[in-house]
């Protein structure tokens, strides 16, 4: 996900336009706010490992550490591609559990994952 921001770099090892942002940063720089998002959700207090819910949540983290500075027009292509990237099922519903994806707002910046509902 870093290499589809910085370098427009998709999957298939096909590139595209890189999306605009507000900033710039580095792949540094993203990998560094994705591992303080994360550090900062997955306490040893909380002790989550649970496989599905830790998935919901780095998902929600990649959607706001890598995506974060995305320009408003460069949003739904990344939510598309975190989406399919991540394989995890997109549901029309408002409220989803852990194991599936928010899909009835247009992208995952309209939703937050609650960490006590493990929605």
């Amino acid at each position: 996900t870093i290499s589809y921001v910085v370098e427009g770099l998709l999957p298939s090892g096909e590139y595209i336009p890189k999306p605009a942002t507000s900033v710039a940063c580095t792949e540094l720089n993203y990998a560094m706010q994705l591992c303080a998002m994360l550090e900062s959700i997955l306490t040893e207090e909380k002790g989550i490992n649970d496989t599905t819910q830790l998935e919901c949540i780095v998902v929600f983290c990649i959607m706001w550490s890598v995506g974060g500075a995305l320009l408003e027009s460069a949003r739904p292509p990344f939510d598309k591609f975190v989406k399919e990237l991540s394989g995890v099922p997109v549901s029309s519903s408002k409220s989803v559990g852990a194991g599936s994806l928010p899909g009835s707002a247009p992208t995952l910046y309209d939703y937050y994952f609650n960490e006590a509902m493990i929605r």
